[in-house]
């Protein structure tokens, strides 16, 4: 994922329990996930995560990608930008449904992330023993 996403940093999380982050660029106050991935695209600009077009800031919205009403979350994985047609076209549809290789971007982009956040808490697993492998003498 490109901008507006690479420019959110997590900050903290508030005595609310939310998650708070600043946006690269800006010097707002850190905020929520929503209002940060506005401020990002207002900063930075960016394209519709769905139709790829450049979105000026009065077409734009922020899409859930898992739609609150089947359980999806306010967290900012669950956001994207998107312009306003998209976003009405996608409606309460998961985003597989919807357009399956933005299904397949988002959950790359996801587990590019996790991978990268378990390496900074944990250290890499040794890999198992290649069977029919000898060890060095």
């Amino acid at each position: 994922m490109q901008l507006p996403y690479r420019a959110i940093v997590f900050i903290k999380i508030d005595g609310h329990g939310t998650p708070v982050f600043q946006v690269a660029g800006s010097p707002k106050p850190a905020c929520g996930a929503e209002a940060a991935l506005k401020l990002a695209h207002a900063v930075h600009g960016g394209a519709c995560f769905y139709c790829k077009h450049a979105l000026k800031n009065d077409d734009m919205t922020i899409d859930h990608i898992e739609p609150k009403t089947i359980g999806g979350s306010k967290s900012i994985q669950n956001l994207v930008v998107s312009c306003k047609p998209c976003n009405a076209e996608k409606a309460r549809q998961p985003i597989e449904a919807f357009k399956p290789a933005a299904g397949r971007e988002w959950l790359e982009a996801l587990l590019i992330q996790v991978e990268q956040r378990l390496q900074t808490i944990t250290p890499p697993s040794p890999r198992p023993p290649v069977p029919g492998a000898t060890a060095d003498p």
